[in-house]
């Protein structure tokens, strides 16, 4: 197993990618556990962020666009620096996408952990979900799918929306 270089991975990234890489590879770590412990770190992360005032500045009124998408999702990823590339697309009907470009990817298990997976064990739909949750208040974010589609070089993940507590 070879340490992937990606621009911008740090100790901790390795670290959380190899360990869900490594129980992938033992059979202890699918994407249906992956979301169980991502929910929960998510809650954790939450609760820190906002400790540390990260949380403050995003007005979530008046509906939510992809403008609005991409400033939470960017306060997630600009504290935590998960992955280097990445989209949202807001879709009809109140969905999104959320686009990441793998090869970006700080966390990923098989890409930087070393997992010899298969399917998919990604922590950023649950983790994601969770968070823009706990930010504003209720569920707001609903995952569409249990993990992620894998397009090319693209894993892409569908949330629904739901603007009422």
């Amino acid at each position: 197993m070879a340490f992937k270089e990606i621009e911008g991975i740090n100790p901790y990234h390795v670290f959380m990618a190899s360990v869900f890489g490594g129980l992938a590879n033992m059979g202890m770590m699918n994407q249906a556990s992956m979301n169980i412990v991502t929910k929960q770190a998510a809650e954790l992360m939450f609760d820190f962020m906002q400790s540390k005032g990260v949380m403050s500045g995003v007005n979530l009124e008046g509906g939510f666009d992809r403008p609005k998408a991409q400033a939470v999702l960017g306060l997630i990823n600009g504290t935590l620096e998960l992955v280097g590339s990445w989209e949202v697309d807001v879709l009809e009907d109140g969905y999104f996408r959320m686009r990441v470009d793998s090869r970006t990817c700080r966390i990923n298990p098989k890409g930087v952990g070393g997992g010899e997976i298969k399917g998919n064990v990604c922590p950023i739909p649950s983790f994601t979900a969770t968070l823009i949750n706990k930010f504003v208040g209720f569920e707001m974010v609903e995952l569409q799918e249990r993990g992620v589609e894998k397009i090319g070089h693209e894993c892409h993940t569908l949330y629904k929306m739901n603007f009422r507590p």
